[in-house]
């Protein structure tokens, strides 16, 4: 499986919610626009990797059992 395109971009122009981008057999790529004062929820993902990039805004992410203050560039 092959892709090339700005992530970056794609997510600064994301007015949805989540948008599946591309998904694959043990990832999937989605970008998402959470809302001031929205969350995701926790999640569990047994059989895919998942890797949060953050590209605007400031918030917390909680990661194993830890809480991380999370803002544009962390991952």
């Amino acid at each position: 499986m092959s892709y090339h395109a700005n992530v970056r971009k794609i997510a600064e122009e994301n007015e949805d919610f989540r948008r599946v981008i591309l998904t694959g057999e043990k990832s999937q790529l989605v970008v998402m626009s959470i809302p001031p004062g929205g969350e995701v929820g926790e999640e569990t993902h047994e059989h895919v990797e998942q890797i949060l990039l953050f590209v605007a805004g400031n918030g917390k992410a909680k990661v194993g059992g830890e809480t991380y203050s999370v803002g544009p560039g962390d991952v």
